[in-house]
């Protein structure tokens, strides 16, 4: 049991690392393509809106990781 509760905290671990990630990954971009739109003139393209692409996914929106998280607390 206290080998499934360590994987589960490694993939809680995991969600955290990639949702740091994404946030950091849409604001790299936003600046990036901003900054290259206007010094080419143009017009910079709509900003990637981090969270909701996180809150379209089903690794970070579905409250079954906390619930197995919480199961195996209890029952380690």
């Amino acid at each position: 049991m206290s080998s499934l509760r360590a994987e589960l905290q490694v993939l809680r671990k995991y969600v955290a690392l990639n949702y740091v990630a994404t946030i950091k990954a849409a604001k790299k971009r936003n600046k990036m393509l901003g900054a290259a739109a206007r010094a080419a003139g143009g017009v910079p393209p709509p900003p990637l809106r981090a969270l909701a692409v996180l809150q379209a996914q089903r690794f970070y929106t579905s409250p079954r990781l906390a619930q197995l998280t919480t199961q195996a607390e209890v029952l380690a």
